[in-house]
């Protein structure tokens, strides 16, 4: 039997609803009796942040699909009937009747049906003066175990639960089987304690590296956890971990406009081309879209990409397939090249990318004991002033379609260590700001193998925890006849790609306004005992070679999952899978 969950200290009533009761309490119906006070909205609101803030902890997987099944079944209502006349929100947890002011109805077809607790007594009354058993249509409320969906009959019909059914003769019968029910429960041995999804990663960790197995190349070792879309977990990580790890990143998610709006109809001339003078011409035309100053900044990203696509790859001037540079030079260079061009259009901060065999400052300055330490990255994207931060680096493992496992996986540990060191670089340069603004800012390491592009991104939620995430994957076209597909794959993806990159120099801009302002305030202030970024940000970074460390890293490498998306992963070799 399932026992009850014992969350972290939390000063917020609503979360701490759900340490001080059973699992199968859980429901809405059961919150609203505790918090009767206020709108419905308001509740259901509190109810789902709540449970949100559940699911970012290492809870096992049975709870974690009652809590996203909870999350679904009781969103916010798309309408509310309210009664100014019924008495306060209450609940009768004997024979499941829920009276909450008004009859909820969520988006999924569920319905909480309002009674009157006065008519219900005289019904009760009358049934007794009768002298026979009332018949009652209620069911047993729905029990932690029960995953079938609610059907509605009627505004006024009781909830109908797929359970079997069961008559009650009287309350003192019902009262009876849930004393039982608590009896047993307490009979459990304890309760179980909870703890964050990072503690139990940091937790996991103190365990995983105490071990003597446990190598310094590996991504535990530096404290780095690596998730994302279609990524399958790492052997040593436990499926609890990483499905609550997949769940919070994928809620990071935010929605975006799409590429195609305000363009439409120049992105379909773009897509619908016989032929490829007439495709060129439509590339051309997108620049004299009449568009609003964002969308033009939008068509002027598109045009640069797809100009390089035509120029060097449509037109076969460039072989992807035959160099490391050809592919970089073809069309990787100027993806980068127009997102760092975008980025300074709409952001107001300079941003520029270099191209080819690239010194990543922030590697020398993490390790200055090692004036060798120098990184060289297939290009690298910064902040264009006295700063000189870094938030993107591409890595390129060999030609198109050429790159080996070993090869693959040793500049993936390559590209790992480059984002620890961009990140520490952050933390120093802005030290005086809180950690829960540094939180909010990912890093990208771009990396190019097979015949895409793997967008992945560094944060750290917490001290010593350091989440690298599998964004996206950038699919790069080569056949003219699929065009009308492969160019609007390109464009979407790239356009996801530019907007991560945006909210990262929005989230970098406010951690340089928190940290002014904190150093302010603190500029009179002698000594203290304050504890800066750059004391809490102190990963362990490795400075690798390839000739010296890719046959140790082997094929360890990021590995797709049998549960992933298909288009997520290329056919091929068995470096291309991930």
């Amino acid at each position: 039997m399932t026992k009850k969950q014992t969350f972290p200290p939390t000063d917020d009533p609503s979360r701490q609803y759900f340490s001080d009761h059973h699992p199968d309490q859980w429901d809405f119906p059961h919150f609203r009796s505790c918090f009767p006070e206020g709108p419905v909205n308001t509740a259901l609101n509190d109810y789902q942040n709540a449970l949100s803030w559940i699911s970012k902890h290492l809870i096992d997987s049975t709870i974690r699909h009652h809590v996203a099944t909870l999350r679904k079944e009781w969103k916010k209502p798309s309408s509310v009937k309210k009664e100014p006349s019924m008495p306060p929100a209450s609940i009768n947890l004997n024979v499941g009747r829920v009276n909450m002011a008004g009859n909820i109805i969520g988006d999924n077809g569920a319905i909480t049906v309002v009674q009157d607790s006065k008519k219900r007594q005289r019904e009760e009354v009358e049934d007794e003066d009768n002298g026979g058993q009332r018949a009652s249509s209620s069911k047993v409320p729905r029990s932690f175990h029960d995953e079938e969906e609610e059907q509605v009959h009627g505004d006024n019909q009781e909830q109908v639960y797929d359970e079997q059914e069961q008559v009650y003769g009287d309350e003192e019968e019902v009262e009876s089987d849930q004393q039982e029910q608590t009896d047993d429960d307490e009979s459990e041995e304890g309760d179980v304690k909870v703890l964050s999804l990072w503690d139990g990663w940091l937790q996991f960790l103190e365990d995983h590296n105490g071990e003597s197995s446990s190598d310094v190349l590996d991504p535990e070792a530096s404290g780095v956890l690596w998730c994302g879309s279609g990524v399958s977990k790492r052997d040593c990580i436990t499926n609890d971990l990483y499905e609550g790890v997949q769940e919070v990143v994928k809620e990071d998610q935010r929605k975006q406009e799409k590429v195609h709006t305000g363009i439409k109809k120049y992105i379909d001339a773009v897509l619908d081309a016989p032929s490829f003078d007439e495709l060129e011409d439509a590339i051309k035309h997108m620049t004299m879209a009449e568009a609003t100053n964002h969308h033009r900044s939008k068509v002027l990203f598109l045009e640069y990409i797809l100009t390089a696509m035509v120029n060097n790859i449509y037109s076969g001037t460039v072989d992807p397939t035959h160099t490391e540079s050809s592919w970089n030079t073809a069309i990787l260079h100027p993806i980068l090249i127009a997102c760092a061009r975008y980025i300074t259009r709409e952001s107001k901060i300079r941003v520029v990318f270099a191209p080819g065999e690239e010194e990543l400052y922030s590697m020398a300055t993490s390790r200055p004991e090692n004036s060798s330490s120098r990184y060289l990255a297939d290009g690298v994207m910064r902040f264009h002033n006295t700063s000189n931060l870094e938030i993107c680096l591409l890595e390129t493992s060999q030609a198109m379609h050429k790159g080996g496992a070993a090869k693959i996986s040793f500049d993936h540990r390559k590209g790992m260590f480059g984002l620890l060191a961009m990140m520490k670089r952050l933390a120093h340069a802005y030290k005086m700001a809180t950690y829960e603004s540094l939180s909010s800012v990912k890093l990208f390491f771009a990396h190019a193998h097979g015949n895409a592009i793997r967008i992945w991104s560094l944060s750290t939620p917490q001290p010593n925890v350091y989440v690298m995430h599998k964004e996206l994957k950038i699919d790069i076209p080569t056949v003219f006849d699929k065009k009308d597909e492969d160019l609007l794959s390109l464009m979407t993806s790239c356009w996801k790609f530019v907007h991560l990159l945006i909210r990262s120099v929005d989230c970098i801009q406010e951690l340089e306004q928190c940290h002014k302002e904190k150093k302010r305030l603190m500029r009179y202030e002698e000594g203290g005992d304050a504890q800066y970024l750059d004391t809490l940000v102190n990963p362990r970074i490795l400075k690798i070679t390839e000739k010296k460390h890719k046959v140790l890293v082997g094929a360890d490498g990021p590995r797709s999952s049998p549960l992933g998306q298909i288009e997520d992963f290329s056919s091929g070799s068995s470096g291309d899978d991930f």
